[in-house]
């Protein structure tokens, strides 16, 4: 799990993304888009980093390049993150080596600011296609290939991502009552001895 103020962790050390045309037929991602942002809408608390042969996204956006070698572009901002190939060069082993490269950690590091537990991160990949024989929607981006009929086809996967959170102290507001008594409420009983004489 991700330690809460500690260092970041891989999302998903196993996350492999699969396409026949981009990953068997053609081996060339060029054109397709990856983005990760938390399910139900992104979390400007949410970092995305890199470790491994992937080189740094700590920048807004740039060149996203793995062991040297540029595969495309990147945007990283407000706990988005979306990645644009636009090179031959990312090949399926490329692409799979980049996503499981990829880091998560949270901006909320002090003791009692996180409210949750758990983190689940939409992963959703769109390939893009520029067929669009037979309907759908052409892709968008520059790199865009022909896959076939049908246009362009997205796909999304969580990874839930387990926060360890930092111990709270919440405040002591435990309180005592003092006073002094009034009156005087200790009783005693059996006899009582008067002028040395029993009470009968």
């Amino acid at each position: 799990p991700y330690v809460q103020g500690g260092s970041a962790v891989i999302i998903d050390p196993d996350a492999t993304l699969i396409d026949r045309e981009l990953s068997v037929e053609l081996n060339n991602w060029n054109g397709a888009t990856l983005s990760i942002k938390r399910s139900g809408g992104a979390s400007i608390h949410d970092v995305f980093a890199s470790s491994g042969n992937l080189a740094s996204i700590a920048a807004a956006s740039g060149s996203i390049t793995l062991s040297g070698i540029t595969l495309g572009t990147y945007t990283n901002s407000a706990g988005t993150l979306t990645i644009t190939f636009t090179s031959s060069n990312a090949t399926a082993a490329r692409v799979n080596e980049l996503l499981q490269s990829i880091t998560y950690s949270n901006s909320q590091s002090s003791a009692g600011s996180l409210s949750y537990n758990t983190v689940d991160l939409l992963v959703t990949i769109n390939d893009q296609n520029s067929n669009t024989t037979g309907g759908g929607t052409a892709g968008t981006t520059a790199g865009k290939q022909d896959q076939g009929n049908g246009g362009l086809l997205t796909a999304s996967a969580t990874i839930r991502i387990n926060i360890d959170r930092l111990p709270a102290v919440n405040p002591d507001t435990a309180s005592v009552s003092e006073g002094v008594a009034t009156s005087d409420t200790t009783s005693v009983t059996g006899n009582l001895i008067s002028g040395g004489t029993a009470d009968s």
